[in-house]
């Protein structure tokens, strides 16, 4: 009987370790602040864990605070464990391309950059494509409508120019970030976007 129980309390545990490993962990939006005033906030959590992968991967170093790629041997698949939940948030993800091609994935939202176009996919479908230079960026903004339905603007952000469209985000929405083999470019901190009305 007592050996039977510490089986039970053995596999429990097991199942407990399993289920904690797998669980990720929710990125939490610090708030808009003061109208305004408000200066964006680093992604701490996010950055932490994408500097430490990304520290460790061919072809790569960081400098000044930036991801620096250029020309890995093969393609570079970030798949974090943070997730962005359902709250009004907006996130910006600075970035620069030289050459090559980026892929940003945002649940089942995907962003994939060539250092002359973008195309945006909602669940594998594409949804806008747009032939544009000095990409600085996308940006992401989750709220409510008017009818108090969550809604989910994305956005291209280029040289003093910023290209959209709605689109609905699934939650939890996992962060992953695929540098194809020979890209060069540079990679920000994620940042809250915060000082909004």
């Amino acid at each position: 009987m007592i050996k039977k129980i510490n089986i039970i309390l053995i596999f429990t545990i097991f199942i407990s370790t399993l289920v904690l490993a797998n669980v990720g962990i929710s990125l939490k939006y610090p708030g808009n602040g003061i109208p305004i005033l408000s200066k964006d906030k680093p992604v701490r959590k996010f950055n932490d864990k994408m500097f430490d992968f990304f520290s460790k991967q061919q072809g790569v170093t960081i400098k000044d605070k930036n991801i620096l790629f250029k020309e890995s041997e093969s393609d570079i698949l970030f798949e974090s464990q943070c997730f962005l939940s359902k709250e009004p948030l907006t996130l910006k993800i600075p970035f620069m391309l030289q050459k090559g091609k980026i892929t940003i994935s945002i649940g089942k939202i995907d962003f994939v950059i060539t250092p002359t176009r973008a195309i945006i996919y909602e669940n594998d479908t594409e949804m806008k494509s747009k032939d544009i230079s000095g990409i600085k960026g996308i940006s992401l903004n989750t709220g409510y409508g008017l009818d108090n339905v969550p809604e989910t603007n994305v956005y291209i952000v280029s040289d003093g120019y910023a290209d959209g469209l709605r689109v609905k985000l699934a939650f939890p929405s996992y962060i992953t970030i695929r540098v194809s083999r020979g890209s060069i470019g540079i990679f920000e901190k994620f940042m809250w976007g915060r000082g909004y009305l």
